[in-house]
């Protein structure tokens, strides 16, 4: 049973936040960037608030939560050390990026405000009752190792070269491979309790997780990692060691920033500067994800801005997005990707984050609108009770990482195709359990 609800106040602090940020977009008082330093610390300084309030509740919302405001942490470095994140593109003017940043703030400030979890339930709790099932277990893990060898493949991270920068090598794949997602996690709920099935879960797991590492796919890995984290390491880890694996995370990523561009230099640098590499940089320069999805994400804020995208395109963007959920891509116009929409003349490295698609369909309005039932959201499915709810929700903040950094259809699409895949297993279950009672029955009654 979901009994989250906003509280009345909560709706006041909402409409007087419309009409303060409507106050300051009139007024453009994000040019000044005086104004937009202290917006960002005021902005900070409330989210890692609630960050820590609501990660009480739940270890694993806590690091997806530390996750998501990554993205905002990252602004620091452009706003205040004039560090150069993102690689130049159509749009780096300050009159473009100061919006953008305020653009930022405002989401940020109402989806993080707004956060309000109580009585976190552990997943692995939620799904206590789950019936096991071999059958299905083998048949989901058979799934998953045929979409791992052939839904992605392409060059790995070490044929790269100095020519040839890692990301931009040829790589075959198709949405399918995020499906493992939904098939590792049915495979775990109806896992029989011994130790042998787990180690063939587990080994399916690192395979698929290290092919995308190798092919680029650090994304696909963390939201298999996020699923286990809420499934199963919730309730077995304490807070320090919880600490000491975001450390590890931390710096393996950044190690993977450093050596990407050129992964043949891990064979001839030598090791003490690889090791502390992740703890230097350049001083002007410090491009990664988040810096390359800030500036996707400016893409668009400014794309609507200067009028590029007109009123009747964002609208047909907006139906075209809601067809992809049952269309492919390929029959649908281009800006039904929006992320790579136009991007012959307007640079971009693809993904954005959901802001971006949603100041697009939406405006100005919609976004704050739009940040508002996010939280709700998240606010919603942290104390659900229901085993399909509960399968949604947990899908719901594994692919997080996806939709809301690349491209939203994720939320709507893969894991609802989840959802449908989990009522059929549960149905098959239930078929094969009472086929085993009638055939007991039967030899009883002998």
């Amino acid at each position: 049973m979901l009994t989250f609800k906003f509280k009345r106040h909560d709706f006041f602090i909402f409409f007087i936040l419309i009409l303060t940020f409507y106050v300051f977009n009139i007024f453009n008082l994000y040019l000044n960037i005086g104004f937009l330093k202290v917006s960002y610390i005021f902005v900070f300084v409330i989210s890692l608030f609630q960050i820590i309030k609501n990660g009480k509740q739940s270890k694993s919302l806590f690091v997806l939560l530390l996750f998501i405001f990554s993205y905002y942490m990252k602004i620091k470095e452009y706003l205040f050390d004039n560090i150069q994140i993102f690689n130049p593109s159509s749009f780096d003017e300050k009159i473009y990026t100061f919006r953008s940043i305020f653009l930022y703030e405002v989401f940020f400030l109402i989806f993080f405000l707004f956060l309000d979890i109580k009585n976190f339930t552990s997943f692995n709790l939620r799904f206590s009752q789950c019936k096991k099932n071999s059958l299905i277990f083998f048949i989901c893990i058979i799934i998953s190792l045929l979409i791992t060898i052939l839904a992605k493949n392409g060059t790995n991270l070490f044929s790269s070269n100095n020519s040839i920068g890692y990301g931009e090598n040829e790589i075959n794949a198709t949405g399918i491979i995020e499906y493992n997602v939904f098939f590792f996690l049915i495979a775990y709920l109806f896992m029989p309790k011994n130790k042998f099935y787990f180690i063939i879960l587990l080994f399916s797991i690192l395979f698929y997780c290290i092919k995308n590492i190798l092919l680029g796919g650090r994304i696909e890995t963390f939201q298999v990692f996020l699923v286990f984290l809420f499934l199963r390491l919730e309730n077995k880890i304490n807070w320090f060691f919880l600490l000491f694996i975001i450390f590890i995370f931390y710096y393996l990523s950044k190690l993977y920033e450093s050596v990407r561009l050129n992964p043949l230099e891990l064979f001839y640098t030598p090791l003490n500067e690889i090791l502390l590499g992740p703890f230097y940089q350049k001083k002007d320069v410090s491009i990664t994800n988040q810096g390359e999805i800030f500036s996707a994400t400016n893409r668009l804020f400014s794309l609507v801005d200067v009028g590029v995208l007109d009123l009747k395109m964002r609208i047909l963007s907006f139906f075209s997005f809601l067809l992809s959920i049952i269309v492919p891509y390929s029959f649908l116009p281009d800006y039904a990707v929006l992320s790579k929409f136009l991007s012959d003349k307007y640079f971009t490295l693809g993904g954005s984050l959901i802001p971006g698609y949603l100041y697009v369909w939406f405006g100005f309005l919609g976004l704050l609108i739009s940040s508002f039932l996010l939280s709700y959201l998240f606010n919603y499915f942290a104390n659900s009770m229901n085993k399909y709810h509960n399968f949604y929700a947990l899908l719901f903040f594994a692919t997080t990482p996806r939709w809301f950094a690349y491209n939203p259809l994720s939320l709507i699409k893969l894991n609802f195709y989840g959802l449908i895949i989990f009522f059929l297993f549960i149905q098959l279950n239930k078929y094969l359990i009472s086929i085993k009672i009638s055939k007991t029955n039967f030899l009883e009654s002998r």
